[in-house]
């Protein structure tokens, strides 16, 4: 790491002579459920903190147990990881006992800097981005070799001022994580809001009605009419769907408005079968269980329909198609037999949270079968068009909303960094005179390893830049 400017009280120290000692965890074959001593996992850190929800069981000799176990203070980084998690760090703080697994670094800070001092940063950008530049890769991941990881740079004021900088950083954090606390009540409260107004939209509260619009009851005429012709004096086909009882009836629905099975509103039929390999690249989206999941150069519909997923955790999830599209056989792909609004009907679809009719089985799929007997209440054609401008421009609304909270989560990351930034550059707290200097740390520290060890030198890298002050 290049020279920085610091205040002329504060040193630059290397990682590993302000540590006690950097290291790998023990090897153990771990298991995620007990029995076994707790052992951390690279998924332990990947929050930023110690998450012991997310930690491994193995049998340590006992003989291993005390040179293992992590003391308050410790502090675990990423070493082998994504590119994009590489140098991610947390502080164990707890009085659980938890030992130290392998494919995490142990740091152990020596008394001339603050753990917490320390722990913050590591988690600056200073720190990630020299971790970054000195990563090797690999298939799938990114490694740091520890001397490297020795070698990073750190500035060292009095611990005094250190355990200050420490208190300020934290203040802050505290007021950043009230805020995201208040962006994350603010996603439900967004989602919540979503779900009242779907569901005011469907029991014919969104809009008024207007006794000038044709009432559904008109369509249901159309659909007697037209099995009649169909069945021609015929018997009643098995797989026709039963009459709605009163009983089945969840809510009160304006008396424009019309309960219908959803059988007798829509028809569903399967896509075309299309592997990834299948898919030749261009211009037209490919539609599976979930959205679009990939590109070819064919269509196997020319219109844009709804589509149903119809496989998959997600499936009853609902999407418009463009024109141009293929649909493969893992969604389900919806054929209108009456003439209602395409905008309405996809959001009454959604609404009806078709996944709730999926078979349980460890590839959850949904059919015309287990869907066609669901009750949908139907609006006249005209109120739909209202209703689906109503959802619209609140759907606005809402999507505003959630821009406006992600500019606050930008915001809030912005600064976190910057204090971290400041801290680290001296300009968060004062320096205090009396406090002394990180150089007589380092020196006094020196001095109690060279009595503790005799005549041999210990191995300590010390590095000074100039006051950013003096150059005024």
């Amino acid at each position: 790491m290049s020279k920085r400017e610091i205040p002329e009280s504060w040193a630059l120290d290397s990682l590993s002579g302000l540590c006690e000692f950097i290291r790998n965890g023990i090897s153990a074959k771990q298991t995620k459920v007990p029995p076994g001593d707790p052992l951390s996992r690279i998924e332990t850190i990947s929050s930023g903190h110690i998450d012991f929800t997310k930690i491994g069981f193995a049998k340590i000799p006992e003989i291993k147990k005390n040179q293992y176990r992590l003391l308050g203070g410790d502090i675990l980084l990423s070493h082998i990881n994504s590119f994009e998690h590489i140098g991610k760090s947390a502080i164990f703080n707890s009085d659980q006992v938890l030992y130290h697994g392998m494919n995490l670094l142990c740091l152990r800070p020596k008394d001339l800097i603050d753990s917490k001092f320390l722990a913050n940063y590591l988690k600056s950008n200073l720190a990630r981005d020299y971790f970054k530049s000195k990563c090797k890769r690999a298939i799938n991941q990114v490694s740091i070799n520890t001397k490297d990881v020795g070698d990073l740079q750190v500035p060292i004021p009095p611990v005094s001022e250190q355990r200050r900088i420490v208190s300020k950083i934290e203040a802050t954090k505290e007021r950043v994580q009230a805020i995201e606390a208040s962006i994350s009540k603010a996603d439900e409260l967004i989602e919540k809001y979503r779900e009242a107004l779907l569901q005011k939209a469907f029991r014919g509260e969104l809009v008024p009605q207007d006794p000038k619009d044709e009432p559904a009851s008109k369509l249901i005429e159309r659909i007697r009419a037209e099995k009649e012709k169909q069945s021609d004096g015929k018997k009643k086909k098995k797989d026709e769907l039963p009459s709605i009882k009163p009983e089945e009836i969840p809510f009160e629905i304006p008396s424009s408005w019309l309960w219908l099975r959803l059988g007798d509103l829509i028809s569903v039929s399967s896509g075309d079968g299309l592997t990834a390999k299948e898919q030749k690249g261009g211009s037209i989206p490919v539609f599976g269980g979930n959205g679009v999941a990939g590109y070819h150069s064919q269509a196997n519909i020319n219109l844009s329909s709804i589509i149903i997923g119809r496989v998959g955790a997600k499936c009853g999830v609902v999407h418009v198609t463009p024109d141009k599209a293929w649909v493969t056989d893992n969604a389900l792909i919806v054929k209108p037999k009456l003439d209602v609004d395409k905008k309405w009907l996809a959001e009454a679809l959604s609404w009806l949270n078709l996944n709730a009719d999926a078979n349980r089985s460890a590839q959850p799929v949904i059919s015309g079968s287990k869907i066609y007997p669901r009750l949908i209440p139907l609006p006249p054609r005209d109120e739909q068009v209202r209703i689906v401008s109503k959802i619209q421009s609140q759907l606005v609304s809402i999507e505003s909303l959630k821009q406006t909270k992600s500019k606050i989560a930008e915001i809030c990351a912005v600064i976190s960094e910057s204090i971290l930034e400041s801290a680290f550059s001296g300009n968060l707290v004062r320096q205090e005179i009396s406090e002394g200097t990180g150089h007589d740390l380092i020196d006094r520290v020196k001095t109690e390893l060279q009595q503790n060890v005799g005549s041999k030198e210990p191995k300590l890298i010390s590095t000074f830049s100039k006051n950013k002050r003096a150059k005024k």
